[in-house]
C-alpha cells in the first residue's frame, strides 16, 4: 500500500492500463515526478514495470482503493489470496 514514487501511503492508487502488476503508485506523486522529469526519454514510466504510462493511460484501481479505506493509516501491505481475491492486513 505504499508509493513507490512517494514512499508513502498511497492516497489515490493509479497503474497504467498495459501494466500486468497488482501494485499500484500514488496518482498525484505520479503526475508530479513526471511533469518536472528533466529526462524526456525516462518519462511517464511505470515505477513498478517500467512500461511506458501516459496520462491518458492511467486507471484509478478501485479494488485496492477498497483496501485502503478499509485499513488503517499504519498499515503498509496486506496480503492477497490469488484463489479468490480475498486480503487480510
Amino acid at each position: 500500500l505504499l508509493c513507490p514514487v512517494a514512499l508513502a501511503r498511497v492516497e489515490r492508487p493509479a497503474r497504467g492500463r498495459r501494466c500486468r502488476h497488482l501494485r499500484c503508485f500514488g496518482l498525484a506523486a505520479y503526475c508530479r515526478s513526471n511533469y518536472g522529469m528533466a529526462a524526456f526519454n525516462n518519462r511517464w514510466s511505470c515505477p513498478v514495470c517500467n512500461k511506458r504510462v501516459r496520462p491518458e493511460e492511467l486507471l484509478i484501481d478501485g479494488f485496492v482503493e477498497d483496501i485502503l479505506q478499509k485499513t488503517e493509516e499504519e498499515c503498509e501491505e496486506v496480503l492477497l489470496s490469488p484463489s479468490d481475491g480475498s486480503w487480510s492486513p
